[in-house]
């Protein structure tokens, strides 16, 4: 923090204990899959068909505990384009790493998941592909899930 820049780092997950891994499938011994997650650029109209050219699809993990969502640079690449990420948007997340992990930025998306009918406006921090590893697309954050009602978590977790 020099120059007057303000301080982004973050911590992504809450407080776990080593022995749950919030990077799997399998987190508090339940097994959750991962969905099929229809977006478009949040500044491209919302179209009406999911076979639109315009919408494309990555997969989501749901069981991650991250307080806000985090997409790999590969979708971005291959799916968007690495220049509708917003550079000035990153953050450090502590939790990540060794030393953390910055993101690339932030990239708005309108989202859809297969069973719902409303697209909801959703923004994305982009993980570089040094740190991801091709692991996962997407992790879908709390509030996400929680708005959609995809997963009711116990009160523990809440």
């Amino acid at each position: 923090m020099s120059d007057g820049e303000p301080d982004r780092r973050i911590n992504a997950f809450p407080e776990l204990s080593d022995s749950v891994s919030v990077m799997s499938s399998a987190t508090r011994d339940n097994l959750f899959p991962d969905i099929p997650i229809f977006a478009c650029l949040a500044k491209t109209p919302v179209v009406k068909s999911l076979d639109a050219p315009d919408v494309k699809d990555f997969r989501g993990k749901l069981d991650t505990g991250t307080k806000l969502c985090l997409l790999a640079e590969h979708v971005v690449a291959d799916r968007f384009g690495l220049e509708r990420i917003d550079r000035s948007r990153w953050v450090t997340v502590n939790d990540l790493g060794n030393n953390g992990v910055r993101t690339m930025g932030e990239i708005k998306l309108h989202v859809l998941v297969r069973s719902r009918t409303k697209w909801l406006e959703v923004p994305f921090q982009v993980l570089p592909d040094s740190h991801v590893k091709y692991r996962y697309d997407a992790l879908m954050c709390d509030k996400f899930i929680k708005r959609l009602g995809i997963l009711v978590l116990s009160p523990e977790y809440q």
